[in-house]
């Protein structure tokens, strides 16, 4: 068996400002903002984030959801149940999210479950700083405490303390990022993709 992780083209993003610009009102005022892009489903450990960022209400923090699914109303019930409709935003759907990452100040994956997880790329090539869980192939493109932050599935108080170490640490959620885009570019190329697609067929031909 061999492995030939996914590609990631590179484009051009938007500047952080134009890209923020698109961020709820309230949003655009917080210290920090978190970002998610993924499907309003079970299985992205949504309620888990949501959890956490009522642990949060002491920090100038927003969380802003891109997606759209059939746990909208349950998720939004849950933002209404912890009275946090101030700092956590479900906008819906946000088209070529990728190009419009940098309007996050770090992005945040807590899935149950995951194949490759390519929005972490997207986020790494934005030089986003990220928190995910240490499920499926994440671990592949993500080292903890050396180019992001992982925690276990299904743990809010894990995603509560992520967050708390990033905005007490600048300057290493900068270097997360930073060490994040240098893999991103190094391991997970379109350039690498096709070349070491092309070389197994050349080996087996």
């Amino acid at each position: 068996m061999v492995v030939i992780h996914h590609g990631i083209e590179h484009i051009e993003l938007e500047r952080k400002e134009d890209a923020r610009a698109l961020l709820p009102s309230r949003a655009q005022k917080a210290r920090h903002v978190i970002g998610t892009v993924a499907e309003l489903h079970h299985i992205k450990g949504l309620s888990y984030a949501i959890e956490a960022m009522h642990a949060l209400r002491d920090l100038d923090v927003a969380y802003v959801i891109w997606g759209e699914g059939e746990e909208r109303g349950a998720l939004e019930s849950l933002v209404k149940t912890y009275n946090i409709d101030d700092r956590v935003f479900l906008p819906g759907s946000m088209k070529d999210a990728g190009i419009h990452m940098k309007a996050f100040d770090s992005f945040l994956l807590p899935s149950l479950s995951e194949a490759l997880g390519y929005v972490i790329l997207e986020a790494g090539r934005a030089e986003l700083p990220v928190i995910a869980t240490s499920v499926g192939g994440i671990p592949e493109i993500v080292a903890d405490m050396e180019s992001g932050l992982l925690i276990h599935p299904r743990n809010s108080r894990e995603i509560e303390r992520a967050v708390r170490f990033l905005m007490s640490d600048e300057t290493k959620a900068k270097m997360l990022g930073t060490h994040l885009r240098e893999t991103v570019n190094r391991e997970f190329s379109i350039k690498r993709m096709t070349e070491e697609t092309a070389h197994l067929y050349r080996n087996d031909s």
